[in-house]
């Protein structure tokens, strides 16, 4: 597993620590990318580890469940759960996953909890859109209201690049029309909020074409890496 941009998104060596003791603790699970069927050495085979916190039996019942996260929301994680326990994570994952815990998990310290998260949450955020020729017709009737800009991004023009704004509302909708979602930050903390590979595209090549939509590089081992400004360049 390639872990080096894994652990660049961690903020300090205490986020890390405490993400170790969740996990150890069972409240984080460390998977494969969801793409472990391809051989070995292709080079579409995405072999990072991700992360998700345990939802099983939070959302509906009898399931075996867990909300996906970056490396950089382990601050807002443990902080969650040093002030509201595991009631603090399933309050983060019902903002994260914008939908409703099992009633009898909704209880007076889950309002708390929930309303505390909020301060980890804007209204509304940018998003970058991947997605195929046959995704194109369902996904513009949906954004027919909202302003947005599409690109092609290969040279058979199959596959499109969508930058928009959306609400939490409009991000469920749109969620389930689109092959890869990525909510953006800031131009260097871009979450992947969900990733299917398209054909042709390895992961970090699809990495790297939200990166360039966004002004920014892309690289494997340091994640998304903003351009120097000029004056910094001319003073040093």
């Amino acid at each position: 597993m390639q872990s080096a941009e894994r652990v660049a998104e961690l903020n300090t060596i205490e986020d890390y620590k405490r993400l170790m003791w969740l996990v150890a603790h069972k409240y984080v699970h460390l998977y494969p990318a969801s793409n472990t069927n391809e051989e070995a050495d292709s080079k579409y085979k995405d072999r990072h580890l991700r992360f998700g916190v345990m939802c099983n039996d939070t959302f509906c019942y009898a399931s075996s469940d867990f909300t996906q996260f970056d490396l950089a929301d382990t601050a807002e994680l443990t902080e969650m759960f040093d002030k509201f326990g595991a009631t603090g994570l399933t309050a983060w994952c019902a903002r994260d996953r914008n939908e409703t815990p099992l009633e009898e998990l909704i209880t007076d310290k889950y309002h708390e909890a929930f309303a505390y998260a909020a301060k980890f949450y804007a209204p509304e955020y940018d998003y970058v859109l991947l997605c195929s020729q046959q995704q194109k017709a369902g996904l513009e009737a949906a954004l027919k209201d909202i302003t947005f800009t599409a690109e092609i991004i290969d040279e058979n023009h199959q596959h499109l690049a969508y930058k928009v704004r959306l609400t939490d509302t409009q991000h469920i909708v749109v969620y389930n029309l689109v092959a890869s979602m990525y909510r953006i930050y800031s131009n260097t903390r871009i979450k992947e909020c969900k990733f299917r590979y398209f054909n042709g595209y390895s992961v970090a090549e699809t990495r790297k074409i939200v990166a360039k939509l966004m002004g920014v590089t892309y690289r494997t081992t340091k994640g998304y890496i903003a351009p120097i400004p000029d004056e910094v360049i001319q003073e040093a």
